[in-house]
């Protein structure tokens, strides 16, 4: 009969020690801005776009990348364009989400282009990175395969604007 309490009273201590934080919520991402840029160009310097959990748009306005660059939505794609993409946001590497924003390896320093992406947390916090278009020793497999996935997305909505 002891044994039955000592395996009770370790149940109960057990159960009671286990931390159910149902107030916690996940920090997920919100949106992403993505879009290459030229800085020695004389037409489509930038190409730039938004994608969030309900819409993928397009900033038509700026023809510029600038360091204080702010998003515009001033075209929005179809339900069908966004069916297509919306995996992108899944797909950002854990570097990218879990980082402060920084520059990998020399973008555009030598008039080779640059992608420019901002990712905006659930929790309010952004994101912004500037990364070479050539695969840099900064770049890990993860962020040179997303790389990948952004020029074939912008590639293809160019096409469908």
């Amino acid at each position: 009969m002891k044994s039955f309490y000592l395996i009770l009273i370790s149940f109960t201590f057990l159960f009671l020690s286990c931390n159910n934080d149902d107030d916690t919520t996940e920090n997920t991402i919100e949106s992403l801005v993505f879009g290459k840029y030229a800085g020695e160009c004389l037409e489509n310097c930038f190409t730039v776009f938004k994608i969030d959990t309900e819409k993928i748009t397009k900033d038509t306005t700026v023809k510029h990348y600038t360091n204080d660059f702010t998003f515009k939505n001033s075209f929005v794609y179809s339900r069908e364009v966004f069916e297509k993409y919306n995996s992108l946001l899944s797909s950002i590497p854990d570097e990218l989400k879990n980082g402060t924003g920084k520059a990998y390896g020399c973008p555009d320093c030598v008039d080779q282009g640059a992608f420019y992406l901002v990712v905006q947390m659930s929790d309010g916090k952004i994101k912004k990175y500037n990364i070479d278009v050539d695969n840099t020793e900064d770049q890990s497999t993860e962020i040179v395969v997303f790389k990948n996935k952004i020029t074939n997305t912008i590639e293809e909505l160019r096409v469908i604007d």
